[in-house]
């Protein structure tokens, strides 16, 4: 994998991952193919049902087991009262 480290006019910074490029099955360079990029693969095959509606169920299910369960809701609640309070 390589990074590019790009610098944007406001002074902030942006960094890239670049993932291993893969080429008939063999790897460049010998590195290893990485995890994310044969779950983008598997999940670029699966069709536009998966990126739009299970993918996003994933990510979800992943930010509550990093996450305390409390503090997911939470955020969920304090946006749904913002969103209502502000129509």
């Amino acid at each position: 994998s390589l990074f590019l480290y790009l610098s944007l006019p406001n002074s902030s910074s942006l960094h890239l991952h670049l993932s291993s490029v893969v080429l008939a099955g063999q790897f460049l360079h010998g590195f290893p193919e990485a995890e994310h990029d044969k779950v983008f693969r598997r999940s670029y095959q699966r069709g536009i049902y998966w990126l739009m509606f299970n993918r996003p169920q994933r990510w979800l299910r992943m930010l509550i087991e990093e996450l305390h369960w409390s503090f997911f809701f939470g955020v969920i609640v304090v946006y749904g009262v913002s969103q209502g309070l502000s129509k």
